[in-house]
């Protein structure tokens, strides 16, 4: 693991206790116990939880594979003026301070706890002037506007306003919605309106206030067969990117057999549920559906219109975020695909 952009090491950032997937699925290491195994999972290229609580994960130190494309993106330059959302450990902290200075670093984090561990980790590694704080990072922080570089550690489902307004330059931040946690957004910014493109994939903990519902299931389905397989699109981050922008407000889980095999999908928006069993070799596949919106038929709609426009990668897409709301968009700003997925009665 070699990147020139990680000029700070990852290890005076990396707690005590961890959770890490070093192949074998995610495993609490303690270094106390377990140095050897504690500097591997330091030293791979993977994400380390460090925080979490009953819902799950809450906060991080990422890839750092991650890391470097997101700073590659962010194309920060000595003395800029520079936000990060998300402290974290406060590695990130540390490498843009390493870049601007730490009199031109400021970064904030909901959680009091971790904002407290990223200060004192960045003082005790030598970056004690980093400026950090404890606060939605939705809101950005206005005292130290305005910001030539804005780099989220976090994936949101939509822009923060703020975020545009206090940013003259560029923002780069995780974006998607519940089908599919993510792209590297880079936005270009003029702090009234700002757009961009997909640069890669990335996919983050959710920004906290992004963070997915909870659904429970209804008392009585619909019955229906489909002739789309269910892994046709849910086995495809390029499918599921696309038609979330067509299928809004929903979320997902996968049912396994016990072991590795999806046996079933589960779609909700909360109120309504769609419910697809999966079969290998088949072509009908079962549907239950229940509540106002068939979900099923809107994934079945919007799978045929990504079909139709030539099955688009991630990074055909783009974002135009204005005072007036946000505006997805496939090749240029000005071929807007929003709109749900309606299917024909």
């Amino acid at each position: 693991m070699d990147y020139p952009e990680l000029t700070v090491p990852r290890e005076p950032f990396i707690p005590r206790l961890i959770v890490a997937d070093l192949g074998h699925g995610d495993r609490i290491i303690d270094r106390d116990d377990n140095p050897d195994l504690w500097a591997e999972a330091v030293a791979a290229d993977i994400p380390i939880v460090t925080h979490q609580d009953i819902d799950g994960p809450t906060s991080s130190n990422s890839m750092p594979y991650m890391v470097a494309q997101m700073f590659r993106v962010l194309d920060v330059k000595p003395g800029h003026n520079v936000l990060g959302i998300g402290t974290g450990t406060g590695w990130d902290s540390a490498l843009l301070a390493d870049r601007v200075g730490v009199e031109n670093v400021t970064t904030v984090d909901v959680d009091r706890e971790v904002a407290a561990t990223a200060r004192q980790n960045l003082a005790d590694a030598g970056w004690s002037g980093v400026h950090v704080y404890c606060a939605d990072g939705a809101a950005g922080w206005l005292p130290r506007a305005p910001y030539d570089r804005l780099l989220a550690s976090c994936s949101v489902r939509e822009i923060p306003y703020q975020w545009v307004q206090q940013t003259h330059g560029l923002i780069v931040t995780p974006w998607g919605h519940g089908l599919s946690n993510g792209g590297l957004l880079r936005l270009e910014s003029d702090g009234v309106t700002a757009s961009g493109r997909v640069v890669d994939e990335a996919s983050f903990m959710w920004l906290r206030a992004h963070r997915p519902a909870g659904w429970s299931a209804p008392a009585t389905f619909t019955q229906s067969e489909s002739a789309l397989d269910p892994l046709a699109v849910f086995g495809s981050t390029a499918v599921l990117f696309a038609i979330g922008h067509r299928v809004p407000g929903v979320e997902y889980v996968t049912v396994r057999d016990g072991g590795a095999y999806v046996s079933a999908i589960h779609i909700s928006d909360g109120t309504s549920i769609a419910e697809v069993d999966t079969a290998e070799g088949a072509s009908s596949f079962s549907v239950r559906q229940s509540g106002p919106r068939h979900l099923w038929d809107e994934i079945e709609t919007a799978y045929a219109w990504w079909t139709s426009i030539g099955k688009p990668e991630k990074t055909d897409f783009g974002l135009t975020v204005m005072a007036s709301g946000q505006r997805v968009w496939l090749h240029s700003p000005d071929n807007i695909i929003d709109g749900r997925a309606v299917p024909d009665e």
